[in-house]
């Protein structure tokens, strides 16, 4: 049945749901699954301070994708805060009060191709909740996918779920990350 689904409209595998674009070159298998590393700048991990300087704070983190016909794959994804810009974004989800571009690796997992560079906004709707939000440009102008809720950890970490289904394979999917400090030159 996968070789009749690769010849499927293709899907992007950063996106909740189907969105139509490229799969991955035929006999690519996307077994680099080492994710992308955390900041190694010295940095103790403690306030990002992202908030009270008006530095940008990066993102690092992983999600572990399982699908229903038994692939698994990991993706690492690493960027940076967006403090100007951001029009596009906040028309897609004006919710959201921070806005980062990451890159994501490997190009793909499972013959699925992997969105990058792609966009996540945060939002804050109350409490300790933070909604994860994907966020990618169509045809349309940008459009933004409520993703998942989590809550802080303490230290700047965060864990989610997500499940769903992408050209046509269930899968459910693990995620981490961590915003860590930039400080300014």
């Amino acid at each position: 049945m996968l070789p009749m689904l690769l010849a499927c409209k293709p899907a992007v595998l950063d996106l909740v749901g189907d969105t139509g674009a490229r799969r991955a070159p035929s006999g690519d298998s996307g077994d680099d699954t080492t994710p992308i590393a955390a900041d190694d700048s010295g940095d103790d991990g403690g306030d990002d301070g992202g908030d009270d300087t008006g530095w940008p704070v990066g993102w690092s983190g992983t999600r572990s994708y399982a699908f229903s016909e038994g692939c698994e794959g990991t993706l690492g994804e690493r960027g940076d805060e967006l403090l100007e810009g951001t029009e596009g974004l906040q028309t897609a989800c004006p919710a959201c009060d921070r806005f980062f571009l990451l890159s994501v690796s490997p190009e793909a997992i499972c013959d699925l191709a992997v969105a990058t560079p792609t966009w996540r906004g945060l939002s804050h709707p109350g409490g300790d909740t933070v909604g994860i939000w994907f966020l990618h440009d169509s045809d349309a102008g940008w459009i933004g996918e409520h993703a998942a809720d989590t809550v802080e950890d303490g230290d700047d970490e965060y864990v989610y779920e997500l499940s769903g289904e992408v050209a046509g394979l269930p899968y459910v999917a693990a995620g981490w990350f961590w915003l860590y400090p930039q400080k300014a030159d």
